[in-house]
């Protein structure tokens, strides 16, 4: 699903109930497919661990995609119990995410 914030910045946080190993953390910006009038640009996606931030990956869309691809972050991290992604900005009138995945 598409999780659309119209010309502010915002965040989704997903809590992982019980902790698990991420080795590599995948997101998909989203658009509008009848507009194409939003995706994210800037983010901060923070990994928590025992409670606090175990670490932090700053990232950018670059581009507007009307057929967005893939990007991947390696983590490594053992017993992530939550996962807060940041939108710092965005593409044309707001910020669209369509997934989240973490292997």
């Amino acid at each position: 699903y598409t999780t659309l914030f119209r010309s502010t910045l915002g965040h989704v946080t997903i809590t992982i109930e019980p902790p698990v190993r991420v080795e590599t953390l995948r997101l998909l910006n989203g658009h509008n497919r009848w507009y194409n009038d939003r995706a994210v640009r800037g983010y901060r996606v923070e990994l928590y661990a025992g409670g606090s931030v175990a670490r932090a990956i700053d990232g950018e869309f670059a581009t507007f995609e009307e057929q967005p691809t893939w990007v991947e972050h390696p983590v490594g991290l053992e017993r992530v119990e939550q996962i807060r992604f940041n939108v710092r900005s965005h593409h044309r009138i707001g910020a669209a995410l369509a997934e989240i995945e973490w292997r």
